[in-house]
């Protein structure tokens, strides 16, 4: 069985549990990155963020955290584009959002906060998700 964990970041169980189980058997690599999207997600409609999480191998079934990255969009009509909302950055023990970039720390609220509704968007199964190699 496959378990992850963070040395750093407050992870629930069941989140953990839940991103375990998005790793294909096939991917064998040393990092996998997971990506979360909503399909319908734009700058007019607003949606689901698109959310990355990065993670690294430690043992054959043990995986580590390296980063958590919410995704939104920022700027209006045409010139908006995606930029870093939210990021846990464990193996640079960095956090970032739109408004400043300090010690991981800092965001460990926010990250409670971020992870409640990101296990009931996954409850919810509004995401495609994707795994592959780093």
């Amino acid at each position: 069985m496959k378990t992850i964990t963070s040395t750093k970041l407050p992870l629930n169980p069941k989140l953990a549990e839940q991103l375990a189980s998005f790793i294909p058997k096939s991917l064998t690599d040393e990092s996998v990155v997971l990506n979360f999207r909503d399909s319908n997600y734009s700058p007019e409609t607003g949606g689901y963020h698109p959310v990355e999480i990065s993670l690294r191998r430690l043992t054959s079934n043990q995986w580590q955290i390296s980063y958590i990255t919410d995704f939104c969009f920022v700027g209006q009509g045409d010139f908006a584009e995606l930029a870093k909302c939210l990021d846990f950055d464990v193996g640079q023990n960095v956090y970032q959002d739109l408004y400043q970039c300090t010690e991981l720390s800092v965001g460990i609220e926010m990250f409670k906060l971020w992870q409640t509704n990101f296990m009931a968007y996954l409850k919810m199964e509004v995401f495609e998700i994707t795994a592959s190699k780093l």
